[in-house]
């Protein structure tokens, strides 16, 4: 994912004070699902560590 991108979209509405600012990137995005699959696809051997 492109965290940094998505830092800089969070911390412009941030300043335009569409998000409030503790709002946090962890909670803008969950990465469960994407972890999830790629422990999946390490055991298939179809993803390297």
């Amino acid at each position: 994912m492109a965290l940094p991108g998505l830092q800089q979209m969070l911390d412009e509405d941030i300043r335009t004070g569409l998000v409030d600012k503790n709002f946090t990137i962890d909670r803008a995005i969950n990465d469960r699902i994407l972890k999830i699959a790629q422990q999946e696809l390490r055991a298939e051997g179809k993803l390297r560590q």
